[in-house]
């Protein structure tokens, strides 16, 4: 059986909440807002993999969670997120929370990769981003005026895991769910 898996850090029960309650005055826009508990930070996406490579993930995992400390990550702001299309128009994609560039975040990536045998990518910094909701295209082209979500969202989380989470498919809906959270020393 093959599974979808990725690792993360989950987020604070706290955060989670407020997050949730600052969104909310945008729910009747065209937008898919990610349910409460699914909210985390994503590090690296692994894929379709075997139960056999989930235990060898796990060990690695393990073995990063052993070396690394705990650390404090500092959000700032939500926004959203656009890119430009063929004709050049901005059209927004995603709502998420942005914070801080973190060294700590960036050596925890960097250790991850290379516990897994992947090939290890220099980042300049590594920024803590958390996907709150996606637009849903067609409905969203049929607004007259796009919104500018722009909040400050000042916020400091401290960090004492990182989670292998798994996409499952429950009634036809693709939700989030972690496997395992591995303790920082």
């Amino acid at each position: 059986m093959q599974r979808k898996i990725f690792i993360g850090i989950d987020l604070d029960e706290h955060v989670k909440k407020m997050l949730v309650k600052s969104v909310s005055k945008w729910h009747n826009l065209p937008i898919k807002w990610h349910k409460e508990e699914s909210l985390h930070i994503a590090l690296l996406p692994i894929g379709w993999v075997n139960e056999d490579d989930v235990f060898k993930i796990s060990d690695a995992l393990e073995m990063v969670a052993n070396d690394v400390n705990t650390f404090t990550i500092n959000f700032d702001k939500i926004l959203t997120v656009s890119k430009n299309n063929s004709d050049n128009i901005k059209e927004a994609q995603l709502v998420r929370l942005e914070g801080d560039a973190s060294e700590e975040l960036k050596i925890l990536f960097e250790k991850i990769e290379e516990e897994l045998g992947l090939p290890v990518v220099q980042k300049k910094h590594f920024k803590p981003l958390v996907t709150l909701g996606r637009m849903r295209a067609k409905k969203w082209k049929e607004l007259e005026e796009y919104p500018d979500i722009n909040i400050d969202f000042p916020v400091m989380m401290d960090v004492f895991h990182i989670t292998l989470f798994e996409s499952v498919q429950i009634d036809g809906k693709w939700q989030v769910e972690p496997v395992r959270m591995f303790e920082l020393k």
